[in-house]
């Protein structure tokens, strides 16, 4: 996640297969997670220059973990939209939890959580793309969030982040399997994050390609 959120600060888009791991605390591991990766990438992005950043993580459960070792850090902000109880805390100040309980109103709670952003700065997103909100995923599972909602949950994030021309760093979560999830169904939820960073990434970079072209046809000045 590290090297992900050091290439997207030069690339504009970037991602790592690697697992988030934003369970653990300071002084201990938890829910499986043995160090905090989310952090790490944040810490070493700020040393790389960026003067502030956001974390929006849409995992089915809460990043507590997450939300600890960035209490009182002023140049990190946590947005963070939940289905599931498990590790959840009280935020600090500057940052955001938010606890679903319905699923139709899980893409407005994002938007509106995105929309609240539009007045701050930002030199990099770090996005955990948390697929285990999925209905009938055994850990997490929401009824009534299926792969459709998903795959415009991560439209609208790398939508938003484009039109504001923030670099965005991926990282996919929530890998679990069940009777009705199997493998092939977990990695076609995956391929939503990959397909929308690819389709936002291409957009961008034809939208800087049309204004060199622009440029070019003005006829030269006097």
């Amino acid at each position: 996640m590290v090297q992900a959120a050091l290439a997207a600060l030069t690339d504009g888009v970037a991602g790592s297969l690697s697992l988030g791991l934003r369970h653990a605390r300071r002084d201990r591991g938890n829910g499986v997670c043995t160090f905090n990766s989310l952090v790490r990438a944040a810490s070493a992005a700020l040393h790389a220059g960026a003067e502030r950043l956001l974390i929006l993580d849409l995992d089915a459960h809460c990043s507590g973990g997450t939300g600890s070792l960035i209490a009182g850090n002023p140049a990190i902000r946590l947005v963070d939209v939940s289905v599931n109880a498990f590790d959840r805390s009280t935020p600090t100040r500057g940052n955001a939890l938010d606890l679903v309980r319905r699923a139709a109103a899980y893409l407005p709670i994002i938007e509106r959580r995105l929309a609240e952003l539009d007045g701050d700065s930002f030199g990099l997103v770090l996005y955990y793309a948390g697929m285990d909100a999925r209905q009938h995923c055994p850990i997490g599972g929401y009824p009534g969030i299926d792969g459709a909602l998903l795959e415009g949950r991560e439209h609208l994030v790398f939508r938003w982040a484009r039109q504001r021309g923030l670099p965005i760093a991926f990282v996919p979560g929530g890998g679990y399997t069940g009777p009705l999830l199997n493998r092939d169904s977990l990695v076609a939820l995956h391929r939503l994050t990959l397909a929308a960073a690819v389709a936002h990434h291409r957009s961008e970079a034809r939208a800087g390609e049309e204004a060199i072209v622009d440029r070019a046809d003005q006829p030269a000045g006097r």
